[in-house]
């Protein structure tokens, strides 16, 4: 995998064991979920760091 394929493989793995996890007995009648983005690169500042975090929600 190269470029972003490999990180998006990888959070969505991470996404797909959290949602599957059995957590009735942490959370009782809750439900967990996750969002995860990244950044790839060196941004200059923390808000675009973010923004680029969140365009891989």
């Amino acid at each position: 995998m190269t470029g972003h394929t490999a990180p998006h493989a990888l959070l969505e793995r991470c996404r797909a064991v959290l949602g599957n996890h059995e957590w009735t007995p942490l959370l009782r009648d809750r439900l967990l979920t996750i969002s995860i983005g990244y950044a790839l690169g060196q941004p200059v500042t923390f808000a675009t760091a973010l923004n680029r975090a969140d365009q891989h929600l």
